[in-house]
């Protein structure tokens, strides 16, 4: 069974995305097959590689086409799925139907494909695409950037998410982003 990892962030900007690219392309480099799935309607993961978003994730969540027409092979054991050009137009349905039997269903089948791990990349907030995603990973990873705006989004979600979802406090790890070695100080 694959391992699921989702990397949000409240905020946009933080290099969520880049940060998601790194971590499948190291996991490529360690020979594991890995999938990284775009779910921001933005399709940046999909503009940053160059590859085609005509389909996407929100095509296989709406059951308009099949896991094997959405991803693509962007090298040995390192493959894609992009958001979809119609997530961009579906927005408030795309956050709809990342309802957790029907994505739980999607990993599934996903998992059947031999992959090691299995990244989400998600939108910047916390909505109930987040949620969903959140709740059946076995890793998330926050991403936040040493400034107060960024700290304060992170907050926000500490006092209102992890508190109704106090479980998952043992699975989730922050990553402090564009962070220079001459700005840590003690008091951080």
């Amino acid at each position: 069974m694959a391992k699921i990892i989702t990397v949000l962030s409240s905020k946009g900007g933080v290099g969520k995305s880049t940060i998601a690219m790194n971590l499948s392309f190291a996991f490529h480099k360690k020979d594991k097959k890995t999938l990284l799935v775009d779910t921001d309607p933005q399709n940046s993961i999909s503009a940053t590689l160059c590859i085609s978003s005509e389909y996407g994730i929100v095509d296989l969540l709406l059951d308009k086409m099949d896991i094997n027409s959405v991803y693509k092979k962007v090298r040995e054991n390192l493959f894609v799925i992009p958001a979809g050009i119609n997530a961009m137009d579906l927005t408030l349905e795309f956050k709809d139907i990342f309802e957790k039997d029907k994505l739980q269903r999607t990993i599934d089948n996903i998992s059947n494909m031999g992959f090691n791990f299995i990244v989400f990349d998600t939108p910047p907030g916390y909505n109930t695409q987040t949620e969903a995603l959140i709740k059946l990973s076995d890793l998330i990873l926050t991403v936040f950037e040493p400034t107060p705006l960024s700290y304060s989004s992170y907050k926000i979600f500490e006092e209102h998410f992890l508190k109704r979802n106090s479980y998952l406090k043992d699975e989730m790890f922050l990553i402090i982003n564009k962070l220079r070695a001459d700005e840590i100080s003690e008091d951080f």
